[in-house]
């Protein structure tokens, strides 16, 4: 059981958190009747008897098939995008939205399923309303302006007010049967968002206010929703006391981390992550994540240790350090370490041509954001810090 000190925590967290939900933002209880009716009263707004629906599940196998039945819309289904999807397939989802004459996209899964249609709807240049419903809590997708998709096998990054969500719907029934894995690295990932929009070049009150917010919630329930411990008994506690599942808590997270990368983008976490992590088939959240603790390390030894003019970054890494561990900004690095080893994400070995490697693919405008913008010669020897 938890304690009363828990559960005031748990709800004044939940409450910060929703105070930042937009308008367009639909949070439901349960997988069942109230997503129905929150379907319904946005299928009402958009006047949208067609939808098209964008997953990475076929419709046959959809576990929340019974409830789009149930909001009474003509549904056609498009499946056939990879993880990260390609020009071409984007190019048949436009095709097959404009077949079926549907006046709501739906983009239901994790990143890339909401990805993909962003990218179907922005380039079919119809002004139709787009609803993004989540299945992952991790990569804030639903509340980004930002889409990614591959041409020719190079990353490509579409960025326009047009791919911005109309709607966004949060039920935390739909990432109950996320795998162990899965659900670490997409909480790693809005962990790290939000730090990296903290102490970003963009930073501005609001994201300042959306990150701290973000990172203060996700470091309490750190010890447990990650690893999954004990989160039905969790929820069973919470649902007497009328607060949100820990499943919901973390889509808000995932929410929020979202709207503060929306307004500052990432940063150096981020932009080495991404060859890491097609090099070494590590999930996007994973890579991201061996990669904050050695950049944070770097952050801490130029702001902190030494002298810097720029006291504001000294305060937000000491801020970051607090309120995920109670830290200074130098311990730190090896406390997130030890958390990572802690729940089974371990760092990848990288070899000194792999390093070579990795840092000439490390995106110079991604890389741009960070405070310290590294060199390709000082990317090597973060790299081959990793898994030592």
């Amino acid at each position: 059981m938890h304690d009363d000190t828990f559960i005031a925590e748990y709800g004044k967290n939940v409450k910060a958190l929703e105070g930042f939900l937009l308008p367009n933002v639909s949070l439901a209880a349960d997988a069942g009747a109230d997503l129905v009716k929150k379907l319904k009263r946005i299928l009402k707004k958009t006047k949208a008897s067609k939808v098209f629906v964008v997953s990475g599940i076929p419709a046959e196998k959809l576990s929340v098939r019974e409830a789009f039945d149930g909001a009474g819309a003509d549904l056609t289904f498009f499946t056939s995008f990879s993880p990260n999807p390609k020009l071409e397939e984007i190019e048949l989802g436009v095709s097959e939205f404009e077949k079926s004459e549907a006046g709501l996209v739906i983009g239901l899964g994790g990143g890339s399923a909401i990805d993909t249609a962003k990218c179907i709807r922005h380039f079919s240049g119809k002004e139709v309303p787009l609803l993004a419903i989540p299945t992952t809590a991790g990569t804030g997708s639903d509340a980004t302006k930002f889409a990614v998709y591959y041409k020719e096998g190079v990353k490509q990054s579409l960025e326009s007010e047009n791919v911005l969500p109309d709607y966004v719907l949060l039920c935390g029934d739909l990432i109950k049967t996320l795998p162990p894995y899965q659900r670490k690295c997409t909480f790693l990932d809005a962990f790290c968002q939000a730090c990296e929009s903290a102490f970003g070049r963009r930073r501005t009150e609001e994201s300042l206010k959306l990150a701290f917010t973000v990172i203060e919630a996700m470091s309490f329930i750190k010890d447990f929703y990650p690893a999954g411990k004990g989160l039905g008994e969790l929820d069973g506690e919470l649902e007497k006391v009328s607060l949100p599942s820990v499943y919901n808590y973390a889509l808000l997270c995932a929410y929020c981390s979202g709207r503060s990368i929306n307004i500052t983008r990432t940063a150096a976490p981020h932009a080495m992550s991404y060859k890491l992590s097609s090099m070494k088939n590590l999930p996007h959240g994973h890579a991201v994540a061996v990669c904050f603790g050695t950049v944070f390390e770097r952050l801490a030894e130029a702001f902190v240790t030494e002298p810097s003019p720029d006291g504001s970054i000294k305060e937000i890494l000491q801020r970051i350090s607090d309120l995920s561990f109670g830290v200074s900004p130098a311990e730190f690095p090896d406390k997130f370490r030890a958390f990572l080893r802690s729940i089974e994400i371990n760092e990848p070995e990288v070899s000194e041509e792999e390093a070579e490697v990795l840092a000439s693919s490390v995106n110079a405008q991604r890389l741009a954001n960070n405070p310290l913008v590294f060199t390709q010669e000082e990317l090597v020897p973060m790299y081959l810090k990793l898994g030592g």
